[in-house]
């Protein structure tokens, strides 16, 4: 795993990438997507934003960006973190898009 800080965000919060042993395909016939998404070196860009604490925990905080696109409408994930919150049975929630 990898921090960033190309959009400089807030601290201690960074981009988050992260690189298999494995390595990354990409995306099925979509060559744009794939350039998009995981870079020169093998790093996919998560879109994820977060920080490692002092006891190495990763902890996501917010999305760089923050669409669902979903039977033509736009959703924002802390939309839909909030109606499942609001639920009495649902402590916590995190929509990844």
């Amino acid at each position: 795993m990898r921090l960033t800080d190309p959009f400089e965000l807030p601290e201690p919060n960074n981009h988050i990438k992260v690189k298999t042993r494995g390595g990354l395909h990409g995306y099925l016939n979509d060559a744009k997507a794939t350039r998009n998404t995981i870079d020169e070196e093998g790093w996919l860009h998560t879109g994820d934003v977060g920080f490692v604490d002092d006891d190495d925990e990763i902890f996501i905080v917010d999305r760089l960006k923050e669409i669902i696109k979903y039977k033509g409408f736009q959703v924002a994930p802390a939309e839909l973190e909030a109606l499942l919150i609001a639920h009495h049975d649902i402590a916590d929630a995190a929509v990844v898009p």
